[in-house]
């Protein structure tokens, strides 16, 4: 079992300019997934996206399914990718894909329900499938999901396991070897009887991302590659609006944000935001029975009460809570941080 160190990317085609050596923006065009493109003509699909993308059915498909990612940026590029478990049935009928000619095993990429361990699977895929003639393929973590760089829609997905021990996907290939063979049912179901149904069971040779702490307990794990650091530093930053360092200049760093000094400009600049619910309870005049500035109506679930921000619906309102009040609360008071999601 191998591991990689943190990569990351924006989008599907960018990685494959990344693998090339390329680092220019795309343009919006670009960006968009194939399989919301609609079409009347193969030509207007590689207008829309690239070379290679074809309409099928009234959609364009993945330019980087008909061949591999290098034949549709290079020109020059002749060689066909090699084909994976994964593929559909006609893919290698078609010419898009053909098998190894030296007959390797499938590899199996983890990817995780993060998007830049999904991206430097994809860098990996390509230079395993493209360059080194090695089939391989994404674990998406349910047979259902399909994360290959090559899959025909461009339906990109996120990987997808409710429980799964730590790493678990890793030991299950060192118990099968051949993660292929991985199915999601018992063999001897025949009765489809569900007491015998078997959960499907995440299988990957190779993690291309994986945080520091997730690893350090399985150094000695058996089967398994110890991990190395590639020099990739991640980090975690947190931002400070314009408007707000225009208003004030000494919020641009943590000089004038730290300190008990700072306690009553936090307070009052800081201000919480406000559950759709509360607004309409404790600050609408009307309770929401009239549209305002900030709420067309009244929530109508508890995910809308519980919300901060619905587009077109409920703009967000902030106010002054007893966390706010430096006068009763001096050593404590201090303004509200939305921390990043994870």
């Amino acid at each position: 079992m191998v591991f990689f160190g943190r990569q990351g990317s924006t989008t599907m085609t960018r990685v494959c300019l990344l693998l090339l050596g390329m680092s220019f923006l795309l343009s919006p065009a670009t960006l968009v997934q194939a399989s919301g493109v609609a079409c009347t003509s193969s030509t207007q699909c590689e207008d829309i996206l690239r070379r290679g993308s074809q309409c099928i059915d009234g959609k364009c498909t993945n330019p980087l399914y008909h061949g591999g990612c290098l034949k549709s940026l290079v020109p020059s590029w002749n060689k066909t990718r090699i084909c994976n478990s994964q593929d559909p049935p006609e893919a290698e009928l078609l010419g898009y894909c053909r098998p190894s000619p030296m007959d390797y095993a499938e590899i199996r990429i983890a990817a995780r329900d993060w998007e830049s361990a999904v991206f430097g699977g994809w860098v990996l895929q390509i230079l395993w499938s493209e360059i080194l003639d090695v089939p391989t393929s994404i674990e998406g973590g349910s047979p259902d999901i399909n994360l290959n760089i090559y899959e025909p829609n461009s339906a990109f997905d996120i990987w997808n396991v409710h429980v799964l021990p730590l790493l678990g996907e890793l030991t299950k290939a060192t118990e099968v070897k051949d993660c292929v063979a991985v199915t999601s049912h018992l063999d001897d179901n025949k009765d489809n009887d569900p007491g015998n149904h078997k959960p499907y069971e995440p299988c990957a040779h190779v993690l291309a991302e994986s945080w520091w702490e997730d690893v350090t307990e399985l150094e000695n794990l058996e089967g398994l590659q110890k991990p190395q650091e590639l020099g990739i530093m991640a980090e975690s930053a947190l931002y400070m609006p314009l408007y707000a360092l225009k208003k004030d200049p000494t919020l641009a760093t943590y000089v004038g944000l730290a300190g008990p000094e700072n306690r009553q400009k936090l307070a009052e600049t800081f201000n919480p935001p406000t559950r759709w619910k509360h607004y309409c309870e404790e600050v609408s005049p009307t309770k929401c029975q009239e549209p305002d500035a900030v709420a067309q109506r009244a929530p109508q679930d508890e995910s809308e009460e519980r919300a901060f921000f619905v587009e077109g619906l409920f703009t967000g309102h902030f106010r002054s809570t007893e966390r706010q009040d430096c006068e009763a609360y001096p050593e404590v008071c201090t303004g509200e941080i939305i921390n990043a999601p994870w």
